[in-house]
């Protein structure tokens, strides 16, 4: 996973925790590949909300895009 195309995703997930999220899909797109994320809670954090997320590989299967959930390319931590 490209540096830029990380920052992208994790700016990006900020943003909706910020804005109060919890347990949320979206996704990013950097140079025309889509990335999937996926906000969590930490169960012992469940006051402080979003702390964790998950950076997912998009594939594109017969024109149509589908989360690798199989393979996380990338996890932050939210101080």
């Amino acid at each position: 996973m490209d540096k830029l195309a990380k920052r992208k995703a994790i700016a990006s997930a900020r943003y909706f925790k910020n804005k109060g999220e919890i347990d949320m899909w979206h996704s990013v797109w950097h140079d025309g590949k889509p990335y999937d994320y996926h906000l969590y809670r930490i169960p012992y954090d469940e006051e402080d909300g979003v702390r964790l997320v998950y950076i997912y590989d998009v594939k594109k299967v017969n024109r149509q895009y589908e989360v690798d959930t199989s393979t996380i390319l990338h996890t932050h931590i939210f101080k």
